[in-house]
């Protein structure tokens, strides 16, 4: 399963009032009505499931325009984490 299905699942696990499914990646993340709860507990899940640690700066729902960009970062954080230092 690819990082963009795996982030709408985690989605769709909190969001439970809406269907979010691989064509709403464009949507505005506003169209589900998150607020600042909610977004940490999407942060956490997303950092479990991932085994990264968004940075300080990212954990503001305002860093993420649509469903995409967050599922972007959140591709390109996990591949880092996954690199040999």
């Amino acid at each position: 399963m690819d990082a963009n299905q795996q982030v709408i699942e985690i989605l769709q696990s909190i969001v439970t009032e809406r269907a979010v499914s691989i064509e709403h990646l464009d949507q505005s993340l506003d169209e589900y009505a998150l607020d600042s709860m909610v977004f940490v507990a999407l942060v956490i899940a997303l950092e479990n499931q991932f085994h990264f640690e968004f940075d300080d700066d990212h954990l503001i729902l305002s860093a993420f325009s649509t469903l995409r960009s967050l599922a972007d970062y959140v591709s390109e954080h996990s591949n880092q984490s996954e690199v040999p230092s």
